[in-house]
């Protein structure tokens, strides 16, 4: 059985799930935000063996977690919904035990006879900068200089040690989005901007890379040993010239292409972080050459596929599939 654990309005879903319904897969889809609403969670560990059923008190189904060969490990999210009658203090605790007993019951599964897209505990570690650098690097990716600090000195020097005159700040999280509708995009500064603001740095550890110039991106989608490699014609709208976040996609330009190389450093990344999925973000520079920024382990895909018409929902339902009977 494949278990997809998710939200409710994630999308990436819908084509998956049609697929695996059309195919006679068994699957499960488990919508984390409201686990609290809609399951009956039953967990026994006793010493004549362990049981962990989940019913699904819409339609009285349950599935058992002995049962589960594939695990995709999509969005899920905190519960929500709790009972009135929680004060909002234990609406919190509460959502967390139910988050946490999620969790565990993940990590007690069969690693080995399970197809996991990917291993959460694999995808924390690969949301790591540091991490996946360095396997970009010994994967023969170039990748541009960084430096991260609170220390203004410390950040000064790396300023002078880069004859550029632009330089690239970006988040060190994977989170772009704060409440208050607040988003943080990578926003390129002048050497003379970045000096005069140097001792704002002190107020929170920041990311600086050396700006590199392109003349488009790629970004690479990595599915089990498929790979997905899409050009964006960035530079040829401004709202998407430093960031192509800040734009709607369908603004920007889309190509499927193929590069055999390229592609077969992006699935060795993957694979050197210990995934089986990851979304990689590519620069070309005016030279040529190929430059990584980073690899998202739970990144969008699907816009790519409507537009481009890619096979990305057959290929994830083909990887979910492995294991299926």
């Amino acid at each position: 059985m494949i278990l997809l654990l998710s939200v409710q309005k994630d999308i990436h879903l819908d084509p998956v799930v049609e697929r695996l319904r059309d195919r006679g897969h068994a699957f499960v889809r488990v919508n984390t935000d409201d686990l609290a609403t809609s399951w009956l969670i039953i967990c026994s560990d006793r010493s004549d063996g362990a049981s962990h059923v989940f019913t699904n008190l819409h339609n009285d189904k349950s599935f058992s977690w002995a049962d589960v060969t594939a695990v995709w490990y999509r969005r899920p999210n905190l519960p929500t919904g709790l009972s009135h009658e929680l004060a909002d203090a234990f609406k919190d605790f509460a959502a967390f035990e139910i988050y946490s007993l999620v969790q565990y019951l993940l990590s007690a599964l069969d690693a080995s006879g399970i197809t996991w897209v990917s291993n959460p505990h694999s995808m924390s570690r690969a949301n790591s900068r540091f991490f996946q650098t360095q396997a970009a690097r010994a994967a023969g990716f170039t990748v541009p200089d960084t430096i991260v600090s609170n220390h203004p000195r410390a950040i000064h020097g790396f300023i002078q040690q880069h004859r550029t005159d632009l330089f690239a700040i970006k988040r060190i999280s994977s989170h772009s989005r704060l409440e208050a509708n607040i988003s943080f995009f990578t926003s390129r500064v002048s050497r003379a901007e970045l000096l005069q603001k140097l001792d704002q740095t002190s107020l929170c550890p920041t990311l600086i890379q050396e700006y590199v110039p392109k003349v488009c991106e790629y970004r690479v989608t990595v599915i089990g040993d498929r790979v997905f490699t899409c050009r964006l014609l960035s530079q040829e709208n401004p709202a998407s010239s430093v960031d192509w976040r800040e734009t709607n996609p369908a603004f920007i330009k889309h190509e499927i292409v193929t590069r055999p190389s390229l592609e077969a450093k992006a699935l060795d990344v993957i694979r050197r972080l210990g995934l089986r999925f990851g979304a990689i973000d590519l620069i070309e520079r005016p030279d040529g050459e190929i430059v990584f920024l980073e690899v998202n382990p739970n990144g969008q895909w699907l816009w790519i596929e409507q537009i481009t018409g890619a096979k990305m929902s057959d290929a994830m339902t083909d990887l979910l599939s492995t294991n299926a009977a």
